[in-house]
């Protein structure tokens, strides 16, 4: 890790087992994303909208395609997580390949998939702690950070869509 330049490591497990080499406990991160916040203004409360996304840009996403998108997924995926303090990278997948849904989209520029988003969708079968839909997995070319939010955006509005008050991401610490 350090001959890569990160300062830290995140280790996930037996946390007790662990601390006696020096390890400690480290949260995961999420993002927590409210999709019908009622903000007060002028006297009145508006409840907050739709995330708006550039009509051009719509023409960009589209759904996953297990077919077409296996090898893209594999390598965005691991180009990914290389950028990133805290992840390994294997040389045959260790993310149980999605489904193809109504939620898992990727952002294709010109023929080339620039970033994907991987929804797993509790619906109402969770307990009030858990969220109806969370982003478990992503993936982006490096200098795609605005297809990656393009994306998230659309996770808004489809969340929006479905009443869903909210949803989360597992993003890196890392901007």
């Amino acid at each position: 890790m350090q001959q890569n330049g990160f300062a830290v490591s995140r280790l996930g497990g037996l946390a007790k087992f662990y601390s006696r080499f020096g390890y400690f406990r480290f949260p995961r991160h999420y993002v927590e994303f409210i999709t019908h916040e009622e903000t007060p203004r002028a006297g009145g409360t508006v409840i907050e909208g739709k995330s708006a996304i550039p009509n051009g840009v719509l023409k960009s996403i589209r759904l996953f395609d297990s077919v077409r998108n296996t090898d893209v997924f594999n390598k965005l995926y691991n180009d990914t997580l290389s950028r990133f303090s805290g992840t390994l990278i294997y040389d045959t997948p260790q993310y149980a390949f999605p489904e193809n849904g109504p939620m898992n989209v990727v952002y294709e520029e010109d023929g080339e998939v620039k970033a994907f988003v991987f929804v797993y969708e509790r619906g109402a079968k969770r307990t009030e702690f858990e969220q109806a839909i969370d982003i478990v997995c992503f993936g982006y070319k490096q200098g795609c950070e605005k297809q990656l939010a393009y994306l998230t955006a659309y996770t808004f509005n489809s969340c929006y869509d479905k009443n869903y008050a909210h949803f989360t991401a597992r993003y890196p610490f890392e901007p």
